[in-house]
């Protein structure tokens, strides 16, 4: 007898952070401190690119300073989160989203 894997359940779940595009977008702008040919470029990429909200696991994209988590509280961002920094925060974040979010669990028959 084969024992077979099934899929009993498949779920979405939201992170918690919205951003909307423009205020990613100004974001950016403030970050690199653009001049202003460059900034309207790359506010144009953003409204352009067919994203209207983007959802994260992380709160990383507060303008100030005092309210910022994940990067550090300087001008620039240096020094720049690894990727390695960037997965254990994920995972440790969507751990806790996976603990909050209301489970719901189907006995499968098979016929």
């Amino acid at each position: 007898m084969v024992n077979m894997s099934i899929i009993v359940n498949i779920s979405t779940v939201f992170p918690p952070y919205r951003y909307k595009q423009s205020d990613l977008a100004k974001f950016m702008c403030e970050l690199f401190q653009y001049l202003q040919q460059y900034k309207r470029k790359l506010k144009l990429m953003y409204a352009k690119s067919g994203i209207n909200s983007h959802y994260c696991v992380i709160s990383y994209f507060s303008s100030l300073m005092e309210e910022r988590i994940f990067f550090p509280k300087t001008n620039n961002l240096e020094p720049f989160p690894t990727i390695e920094h960037r997965m254990q925060y994920f995972n440790k974040t969507t751990l806790f989203i996976n603990k909050c979010k209301d489970i719901r669990f189907y006995s499968l028959t098979k016929v």
